[in-house]
């Protein structure tokens, strides 16, 4: 028999009939119970990406190399992943046999996790974010490729903020 969830939470995070969060991986199709003492640690690991580019970013600040920063920003991405797999989920206990049950679109759960308070917070910073970035590229003297990844944020920023506005929406309308 498999083990069915009861709620989809995030990309890999689920919660089963006994209220447990498990995160299920992809790769080697397992689930692992994550405790809330663990939790936290997760939350950490599960930011790899925005860790790594954070690192590219400063590499690039001090080094002024786009190919020595993008070099650090997946060799962090990389380091974290390791400790993530080797020492993080090794020490998970293993959900037998679970099986993750597909789940509500990414709005439905940004809607269900966050409150209304949030989401506008959110919204207003990313505006923030995405304008900001645009106009501090606009007046800066910057080189081609760090100009180009500037706007590249200022238009993610801004996608994001305009899709908190339809989470809110959609919030608003199903309360």
């Amino acid at each position: 028999m498999q083990n069915r969830t009861g709620k989809h939470m995030s990309f890999s995070l689920y919660q089963d009939e006994a209220g447990r969060t498990i995160y299920y991986d992809r790769y080697t199709k397992k689930g692992y119970q994550i405790s809330k003492k663990e939790e936290k640690k997760y939350f950490l690991f599960s930011s790899r990406p925005v860790s790594a580019f954070i690192v590219g970013y400063i590499t690039y600040y001090f080094s002024h190399s786009w190919p020595i920063s993008i070099f650090a920003a997946i060799l962090a991405y990389l380091v974290i992943l390791f400790f993530f797999r080797k020492l993080f989920l090794a020490d998970l206990p293993e959900v037998p046999k679970f099986v993750p049950l597909k789940g509500d679109p990414l709005y439905v759960r940004s809607a269900n996790m966050f409150s209304k308070g949030k989401i506008i917070v959110i919204i207003i910073l990313a505006f923030l974010l995405s304008f900001g970035t645009a106009i501090n590229a606009y007046i800066s003297n910057y080189e081609q490729i760090v100009l180009i990844l500037n706007y590249v944020l200022a238009v993610g920023a801004f996608i994001f903020g305009c899709f908190y506005i339809y989470v809110l929406i959609y919030k608003l309308k199903n309360k």
